[in-house]
């Protein structure tokens, strides 16, 4: 791919939206199960019997009783009344939805505009991947910028980190640095929080694929709490382009701006600087990605068996556990997250190696847990 083939899209990367059940919205002698089950059919379509369903024995956060969905990566949780009703997408969940819901995400979010009961998002999480854009789009000069004083922003909290396996980091250059070199700048914290990071990196880090891109970054906003309804229910309202729901929400927190004088005053001032050009187009250029390639191209069977047969099964305990560590993080009990990290990563061989079954057979040993 040449450097001239610059590609951006945004993309949903986790939705978590939770129901308020009112006294009247079922009979009185309905269980919670049946809530959950008949608010999934009623307002998606979703006959969670359809799928394989996994059962989470401990629930998820402070809901007692869950369920998982899509191989475990939409998780529904429900209190013993049932009185709140909890769905929850990670990015692969969004994914599935995507690829198996009939009218794929487009319609499962329509659904959610069309329920007229109570309803709010605790979470929600937007995506914007830069590809060959240039190295001005790099979490080191986002750090670089706002180090220097060019960030225009009530948020103060800012964290720039590293991470690599490399001996001599210091000694590459160019491509080799973005493959290798994993790099994140944070701006914010919880309940808002914009993380800007080495996509390249990190898909590389984690299953061992080459996208040929000079340079991937992703611009990927965490919104929790009040701030995440009152944004998504702004954007779902209006009918706008996820695209345009991302570039209005960052406008509205964040500005970088030209060089200045330190003397300056930023909060008085603020105004009377330049915004910067490379800060602008950001913000303002439309998403190119109609002809751009399939990323799923790049990742050819040949390519993932060959990771899988030189890499994984060396260290499918390290990769199972990496998948339960994200399931904990995301509220999920020890044996619940060790199951769905069971499923995934079978998911996982299933795409990526002709005999599935006979490969775990062959790597039963592997499955062992790590302390």
């Amino acid at each position: 791919m040449s450097k001239t083939d610059k590609q951006t899209r945004t993309i949903h990367d986790w939705l978590t939206v939770v129901f308020d059940i009112g006294a009247t919205d079922f009979n009185a002698d309905v269980s919670a199960y049946e809530k959950a089950y008949q608010l999934m059919r009623s307002v998606f379509g979703i006959d969670w019997f359809e799928y394989d369903v996994i059962t989470l024995k401990r629930g998820i956060y402070e809901y007692p009783h869950a369920i998982g969905i899509f191989q475990g990566t939409v998780i529904i949780g429900w209190l013993d009344d049932g009185s709140s009703i909890m769905v929850q997408c990670s990015g692969r969940g969004l994914r599935n939805i995507d690829a198996e819901y009939a009218g794929g995400l487009t319609a499962f979010i329509g659904c959610l505009r069309a329920y007229e009961g109570d309803w709010h998002v605790t979470r929600w999480d937007i995506a914007r991947d830069l590809f060959e854009c240039g190295s001005r789009y790099s979490p080191a000069h986002v750090a670089k910028e706002r180090a220097k004083g060019n960030l225009v922003s009530r948020i103060a909290y800012f964290q720039p980190t590293t991470s690599t396996k490399v001996q001599r980091p210091n000694a590459l250059r160019g491509r080799d640095r973005e493959l290798l070199i994993g790099s994140t700048t944070y701006l914010g914290r919880n309940p808002f929080q914009l993380r800007v990071y080495n996509k390249l990196n990190e898909r590389f880090v984690k299953t061992g694929i080459d996208f040929q891109y000079s340079s991937w970054y992703r611009w990927e906003l965490q919104i929790n709490g009040n701030k995440a309804d009152y944004y998504f229910q702004e954007w779902i309202n209006t009918g706008r382009r996820i695209m345009d729901a991302w570039k209005l929400i960052m406008k509205a927190n964040f500005r970088f701006v030209v060089n200045h004088s330190v003397d300056v005053d930023m909060h008085r001032h603020a105004n009377r600087l330049a915004t910067a050009r490379w800060w602008s187009d950001l913000v303002n250029i439309d998403d190119h990605w109609d002809h751009a390639p399939a990323l799923e191209r790049m990742q050819t069977p040949a390519k993932t068996q060959k990771f899988y047969n030189k890499v994984v099964s060396k260290h499918a305990a390290m990769r199972l556990n990496y998948l339960v560590r994200g399931y904990l993080k995301n509220g999920v009990g020890i044996d619940d997250a060790k199951r769905l990290a069971r499923v995934v990563f079978s998911q996982e061989l299933e795409r990526s190696v002709d005999d599935n079954q006979t490969w775990v057979v062959a790597n039963e040993n592997l499955y062992n847990w790590s302390e």
